[in-house]
C-alpha cells in the first residue's frame, strides 16, 4: 500500500474533548476520533471494526499466502472463487483503470516486484527497456476479469494487488459502521487516508494539514473537511527506489514500467475514501492536465498537485480552491489548473 497522505497531523478544535481509538491493522495505523460524548459508542464499536478490518486484510493482503488475492495470483490462468468483498474491489479497480486509461492498474505487481518494492530484492542496476517490455505484457489490466464472485488473471505470471484501493475501502467501511451507531462527528484515519464528518468543539469541521513534499517539517496549507469528505495523497518523499546511485519515486507508471517522474505530491478530495484512494494514485501517474481533466469530469472530486520542481508550485482544480487554505508563505505559489 503505497499511498500516503501528506499530512502534518490533524488539528481538531477542542481536541482535549475527543475520544480516540488507535490500532495496528493492514500493516499500518488506524485512528478513529469522536467527541468524548460518543466514547462509549466508539468503544462498543471497536470489536466489530477490528473484525471487519482483519477480514479485509485476510482477503486482500499480498503478503499472506492464504489470502484470496494470493490464491488468485497463484492460480493465474484459472477462475478463482472469492468473497463478494474481493469481487467488488476488483470490479472497482477495473473501473478506475478504465477511467485513467491504465494509470491506475490493479495488475501492476510484477513491475513493483521487478523494481525491488513490496519486499522484493532490488535489481543490481536500473531496469532497461529489454527487461521491462515483457513485464508490461504481464500488467495489462484488460486481461483481468471478474464475473459474479469469480476472478481470473489471464496468463501465468500476472499478479493482482488491490493495495491502491483497499485502504480507502476500509476507511469507508469504518465510517459507515460508525454512522450506523448514530455517530456523526467522526474522523477515520487509516495510514493517512482520511474521512471526516461533522466536527468537534465549536467548529463544524476538521482541519487537515497538507505537507510540503520538499520539507516534511512544513505544511503548505490546510483543508477544511466535513460532511463525509475523504482525502488521500500520493507522494514521492517518504520512500524512494535507489539503484546503482540513481533515485526514483516508489510509485511505478504501469504504462511505461518506470518510476514516475515529474510529480512530488497529489492530494485528492472526494465524497468517499475509495474514490480518493484510487484517484490519488492515478493522478500521481498521469500528466497533470490530463489528471485535472479527469477530476473535473467527476462529481464531488477535487485535486491539488505539487510538481517535482523548484520553486514550489501548487496547482488546484476549481473545486479544491474552495477547500484549500494555503499557508501565507505559499499563497503566491498557488495556481489554478
Amino acid at each position: 500500500m503505497f499511498l500516503l497522505l501528506l499530512c502534518a497531523g490533524c488539528r481538531r478544535p477542542g481536541r482535549q474533548g475527543n475520544h480516540e481509538w488507535n490500532g495496528l491493522v493492514m500493516g499500518t495505523y488506524v485512528t478513529i476520533s469522536v467527541p468524548a460524548t460518543d466514547a462509549d459508542r466508539l468503544d462498543q464499536a471497536v470489536p466489530e471494526i477490528k473484525q471487519a478490518l482483519e477480514a479485509i486484510e485476510a482477503d486482500l493482503s499480498i503478503f499472506r499466502p492464504d489470502s484470496e488475492v494470493s490464491r488468485i495470483n497463484s492460480n493465474a490462468g484459472s477462475w478463482v472463487e472469492v468473497s463478494t468483498q474481493t469481487a467488488h474491489l476488483v470490479q472497482q479497480s477495473l473501473e478506475y483503470a478504465r477511467l485513467s486509461e491504465g494509470a491506475f492498474n490493479p495488475a501492476v505487481l510484477p513491475l513493483i516486484h521487478a523494481w525491488g518494492l513490496h519486499g522484493a530484492q532490488a535489481p543490481p542496476q536500473w531496469l532497461n527497456e529489454a527487461t521491462l517490455a515483457p513485464l508490461r505484457e504481464l500488467v495489462d489490466w484488460r486481461k483481468l476479469a471478474v464475473e459474479s464472485n469469480r476472478v481470473r488473471l489471464a496468463a501465468a505470471g500476472m499478479q493482482l494487488d488491490l493495495g491502491a484501493i483497499a485502504k480507502g475501502y476500509a476507511v469507508d467501511l469504518c465510517y459507515r459502521m460508525l454512522h450506523a451507531r448514530s455517530m456523526t462527528n467522526i474522523m477515520v484515519n487509516l495510514g493517512g487516508d482520511l474521512r471526516c464528518s461533522g466536527g468537534t468543539g465549536r467548529n463544524p469541521y476538521w482541519i487537515v494539514g497538507v505537507r510540503n513534499p520538499f520539507n516534511r517539517s512544513q505544511i503548505i496549507g490546510r483543508l477544511l473537511l466535513s460532511g463525509g469528505d475523504a482525502v488521500s495523497t500520493s507522494g514521492n518523499y517518504e520512500r524512494f527506489i535507489e539503484i546503482d546511485g540513481r533515485r526514483g519515486a516508489h510509485i511505478i507508471d504501469p504504462r511505461s514500467g518506470y518510476p514516475v517522474e515529474g510529480m512530488a505530491g497529489v492530494t485528492v478530495l472526494a465524497a468517499d475514501s475509495l474514490t480518493a484512494d484510487a484517484l490519488s494514485t492515478a493522478l500521481f501517474v498521469m500528466e497533470m492536465q490530463q489528471g485535472g481533466n479527469l477530476v473535473n469530469s467527476m462529481d464531488n472530486c477535487a485535486a491539488l498537485f505539487v510538481p517535482d520542481r523548484q520553486p514550489l508550485e501548487i496547482y488546484l482544480t476549481p473545486g479544491m480552491r474552495e477547500r484549500f487554505v494555503p499557508e501565507p508563505a505559499f499563497a503566491a505559489a498557488v495556481r489554478q489548473l
